[in-house]
C-alpha cells in the first residue's frame, strides 16, 4: 500500500538524508542522500545520491550517482554515475558510466550532439557489462564487451576484441570488431573500418546510403547529412561471409556468398561464390572461384 506523498511535503528537494517507503512521489529533486523502497516518482533529479529498491520512474536525470535495485525506469538521463542490478530502463541515455548486471534497455542512446560527457568526449564509454537492449545509439567512443542489443546504429569511434551479435548493424564512423554476427550490415566507406570476420545475410558496403533501411527505428537524432564530397577511405576486412555482398571502396582479403557485386573501387584477394558474381571492370580481384 503506498501513501501519496507531493513534492512539497518532501521540501520539494531532499538537502540532508532521508528515506521514503511505500510512497508515490511527484517530484523530487535529491542534492543529499535520498533511500527509497517500493516508491513511486513522476519526476526525479538526483544532484547528490539516490538509492532505490523496487521502485518505478517515470523520469529521472542523474547529475550525482544512483543505485538501484528491481526499479523500472521509463526515462533517464545518466551524466554521472548509475548502477542497476535486475532492473528495466525503457530508454536511457548514456552521457556518463552505466554499470551493474542484469539491466535490460529498449533504447541505449550513448553521447549527446549537443553537450559533452561528464568523462570527457575522448574516453571511451562504459556500458555495464551483460546489458541487453532493443536498440544502440551511439555517439561517442565506445568500447563493447558482452553487450547484446538487436540493433546498433553507430555514430562515432566503436570497437569491440571480441564478437558483435546483432540482427541489423549499420556504421556510419571508425569502427575495430574482431567478429561480427548480423543479420544486415550496412557500412559507409568514409571512415577507418578493421573486421578479422564478418558473418551475415546481406552485407552492403557502398557509399549510397538508402534510409529505407532504417526506416523501422527511431533514433534520439537524425542521421547526419552526408556530403557527396566526402573522402572515401578504404574499409579492411578479412573475410566475409553472407547470402548477399555488395562491395565498393574496400579492400576484402576473402569474400564468400551466394550472390556477390563488386564495385570499380573494390580489391578483393580472393572470392568464393555459389549463384552469380558480378564484378566491375576497374574493380582489382586477384582470384575468382565457382563452388
Amino acid at each position: 500500500m503506498r501513501t501519496r506523498i507531493s513534492g512539497l511535503s518532501l521540501g520539494n528537494q531532499v538537502l540532508g538524508e532521508q528515506r521514503v517507503a511505500h510512497a508515490e512521489l511527484e517530484k523530487v529533486r535529491v542534492i543529499g542522500v535520498l533511500h527509497a523502497q517500493d516508491c513511486r516518482y513522476k519526476e526525479l533529479k538526483v544532484l547528490g545520491e539516490a538509492v532505490c529498491e523496487s521502485c518505478q520512474i517515470d523520469v529521472v536525470s542523474v547529475n550525482g550517482t544512483m543505485r538501484g535495485e528491481d526499479c523500472h525506469v521509463k526515462k533517464m538521463v545518466l551524466l554521472g554515475e548509475g548502477e542497476f542490478y535486475r532492473s528495466e530502463l525503457e530508454y536511457i541515455r548514456v552521457l556518463g558510466r552505466l554499470c551493474g548486471s542484469d539491466i535490460s534497455a529498449a533504447h541505449v542512446c550513448v553521447g549527446s550532439r549537443f553537450m559533452f560527457s561528464m568523462h570527457g568526449r575522448n574516453r571511451k564509454q562504459l556500458l555495464a557489462k551483460g546489458l541487453q537492449g532493443e536498440l544502440l545509439e551511439n555517439l561517442m567512443p565506445l568500447q563493447l564487451s558482452d553487450q547484446r542489443f538487436e540493433t546498433i546504429v553507430n555514430e562515432e569511434a566503436l570497437v569491440c576484441d571480441g564478437e558483435v551479435e546483432c540482427r541489423s548493424f549499420f556504421t556510419f564512423h571508425d569502427t575495430r570488431i574482431h567478429e561480427l554476427n548480423t543479420d544486415f550490415c550496412y557500412i559507409e566507406p568514409f571512415h577507418r573500418i578493421g573486421i578479422k570476420e564478418l558473418h551475415a545475410s546481406l552485407v552492403i558496403i557502398d557509399p549510397g546510403f538508402d534510409p529505407a533501411w532504417m526506416k523501422d527505428i527511431t533514433l534520439t537524432y537524425p542521421l547526419k547529412k552526408r556530403s557527396r564530397n566526402q573522402k572515401h577511405a578504404h574499409v579492411r576486412i578479412d573475410c566475409i561471409e553472407a547470402d548477399e555482398v555488395v562491395v565498393d571502396y574496400a579492400h576484402i582479403a576473402l569474400i564468400r556468398g551466394d550472390r556477390i557485386t563488386i564495385g570499380p573501387h573494390a580489391s578483393i584477394d580472393q572470392i568464393e561464390y555459389r549463384v552469380s558474381c558480378e564484378i566491375h571492370e576497374q574493380a582489382v580481384v586477384k582470384n575468382v572461384v565457382k563452388v
